[in-house]
């Protein structure tokens, strides 16, 4: 059975593992920008230079170690720590980079993770840290909105403006306050 600690736990594995996808995808469109640029940079001293062998032999290579190195960073760096095969980022480090861009959880989610720490260190008071983190996470709710990836989530939206099921779920009454009294015989809906 899991428990809320094990969810907290494999929802930031599963943020690991979006943060490294989306690196991989970076890392493809920087490749192919950079390959392709590489590419013409060298045609274009080439047709303008009118070099010799050696000269272009070195450029042949030179693009080949550049083209390499690239594809090495940009891909298969990524791909590497994807699947676990490297030195990946930490628990800590994942809860920090979620803190920076949602103004809601800041120190909370990696707090928690602290808390959790210290309930393994601490086993004399592992019943009170313990419960200190279901509290927190219950009170919380919102480790699911960030970390679970929801594109709806309530952090992405205005307090002003309504989600597009809530502007759908209006009953003929509410209807009739925002745009005037509905008529006897008249059907509700767009004027």
């Amino acid at each position: 059975m899991h428990t809320d600690k094990d969810h907290l736990i494999s929802k930031l594995d599963a943020f690991i593992r979006k943060f490294y996808k989306d690196r991989l995808i970076r890392g493809v469109l920087y490749s192919v920008g950079l390959l392709v640029a590489f590419f013409l940079i060298a045609a274009l001293m080439e047709y303008v230079g009118h070099f010799g062998t050696g000269a272009r032999t070195a450029l042949f290579w030179g693009t080949v170690v550049a083209g390499l190195f690239v594809v090495g960073r940009f891909i298969a760096l990524p791909l590497v720590k994807l699947f676990n095969l490297g030195e990946v980022i930490s628990h800590k480090e994942a809860a920090r980079i979620v803190g920076t861009h949602f103004s809601e959880v800041k120190d909370k989610l990696l707090n928690t993770l602290q808390l959790r720490e210290m309930a393994s260190a601490q086993p004399d008071q592992r019943e009170l840290i313990e419960a200190a983190i279901a509290q927190r996470l219950d009170s919380g709710g919102f480790f699911d909105i960030v970390i679970g990836g929801s594109a709806q989530a309530p952090a992405f939206r205005s307090p002003h403006k309504p989600t597009p099921r809530e502007s759908s779920s209006k009953s003929p009454a509410d209807l009739g306050k925002l745009r005037g009294p509905i008529l006897p015989g008249q059907q509700p809906g767009p004027h």
